[in-house]
């Protein structure tokens, strides 16, 4: 649904190229770049536009990068790289202020490494906004059979999380912590984790917390200031090809722009005020938006809010895991606790890992076992023992890391931040204790 400021933004897109150079000779850049006690934060202002063109001018190089050596190197098939191209340009649709934020992106990594800069000697040419997009696409498109990479074989070991909230928590207020587990140790995403405060200009918009790497805008680990939030975890159905798109003598086929990026769904459920139009409930909420979009990769999502929202209204469960692919959706809460072995006793607690529980029958994954070992252990979940559970599962080898471990307390908005510091992996690192001010003016 298109938005008033979204609208208003959308009548300055013809402007985006003209506008940014001065700004690159000494206009502001609406952001700036702060270290607090070790962890790096991109804190951007406004517009999509202004907020795109900051982020890619303070982090051009971090950007470039992480395209060049990661994506096209490690994660991409670069032979077949114009495949994805020509995927994200016929069936990916990408809502109008993330089209105009990622365009901005582009125009701030021009403007800050000149036109040379942007030449990719892997793709022999320069690169483009549509490789910007497919950075933010990379839950959905690694996995692409063409693409063949390490990542695409045996079991999922991703990324873990848990909750547990009412008297189930010390204090009664929800505990959330998550380890995002991708990548090797020491690599590019072990070095390049990086918190993004967003504070749009926009008075029917949240300010949001991103923990993700430079250049993605959406959602894999995120918080609002009402305390709504989102964690993405890899499920464990890869679709193919074949059951995304008709395919007719090597042309595949389907309705345009049937699929939308999940990362920019959720941000758009996290960042977006609800208006009479959504559901009230946030955890209902985010659950529609999900099953209302083409879902092109297979997740297990796990959503939170704080108890009771500004307005009051309080959700079923303050937790739930959206289970979503092509094939659908599913709403998972801790009424599902012990439908299926191993049996998670309490409905005061969730666990996510990388397997679906409702949309399908469930695997056998130890990492989730011990997470419901543990949890059945234990009458109240505090933060320093929920990172705990998550360290326990927490992944040390290729092509499995943990890149950052992020822990949300959304009745307080505050935030536990692990990022990998030289040697020592993020699980290895005392997390840092933010409040919401400090991220925010």
């Amino acid at each position: 649904m298109l938005k008033i400021c979204t609208i208003i933004v959308g009548a300055m897109a013809a402007l985006v190229t003209a506008a940014f150079p001065a700004a690159a000779d000494g206009r502001p850049v609406q952001g700036e770049i702060e270290v607090i006690d070790t962890i790096r934060v991109l804190k951007l202002r406004g517009s999509p536009v202004q907020m795109g063109y900051a982020h890619g001018y303070l982090l051009a190089d971090d950007i470039v990068h992480l395209i060049e050596d990661y994506m096209l190197g490690t994660l991409y098939d670069v032979d077949n790289y114009w495949k994805t191209v020509a995927l994200i340009n016929s069936f990916v649709r990408v809502p109008l202020a993330h089209h105009l934020e990622v365009a901005a992106m582009y125009q701030g990594l021009v403007d800050a490494r000149g036109t040379n800069g942007m030449y990719s000697p892997k793709l022999k040419r320069d690169l483009l906004p549509v490789d910007l997009i497919a950075w933010n696409m990379v839950p959905e498109i690694f996995r692409l059979t063409f693409q063949d990479t390490s990542f695409a074989a045996g079991p999922l070991r991703f990324s873990s999380s848990v909750s547990g909230w009412g008297a189930g928590a010390a204090g009664t207020a929800l505990v959330f912590a998550r380890d995002l587990d991708f990548g090797y140790p020491g690599d590019l995403l072990d070095q390049r984790s990086i918190a993004i405060a967003y504070q749009p200009g926009c008075l029917l918009q949240h300010e949001w917390l991103s923990v993700a790497w430079p250049g993605m805008i959406g959602c894999l680990t995120c918080m609002n200031d009402e305390g709504t939030g989102a964690a993405l975890d890899l499920g464990n159905y890869a679709p193919e090809l074949e059951d995304l798109l008709i395919e007719h003598d090597g042309i595949y086929v389907a309705l345009p722009f049937a699929y939308t990026p999940i990362t920019l769904a959720l941000r758009q459920g996290v960042e977006n005020k609800r208006s009479f139009l959504r559901q009230p409930d946030r955890i209902a909420d985010l659950y529609a938006i999900v099953g209302g979009i083409g879902v092109a990769g297979s997740f297990d999502i796990h959503v939170f809010s704080a108890e009771r929202d500004s307005a009051g209204v309080q959700p079923a469960y303050p937790a739930a895991v959206i289970e979503c692919s092509h094939q659908g959706a599913a709403l998972r809460t801790a009424a599902d606790n012990q439908q299926y072995e191993p049996r998670l006793l309490s409905e005061l607690f969730l666990a996510v890992t990388n397997h679906h529980r409702t949309l399908m029958s469930p695997v056998a994954c130890e990492r989730y076992a011990l997470q419901v070992e543990r949890l059945n252990s234990l009458e109240r979940l505090d933060m320093e023992t929920a990172l705990d559970i998550e360290r326990d599962v927490a992944q040390d080898e290729g092509p499995y890391n943990t890149v950052h471990m992020v822990g949300f307390a959304p009745e307080t908005r505050r935030i536990w931040l692990a990022f990998a510091q030289g040697e020592l992996r993020a699980r290895e690192v005392e997390p840092v204790q933010l409040s919401w001010e400090d991220l925010f003016e």
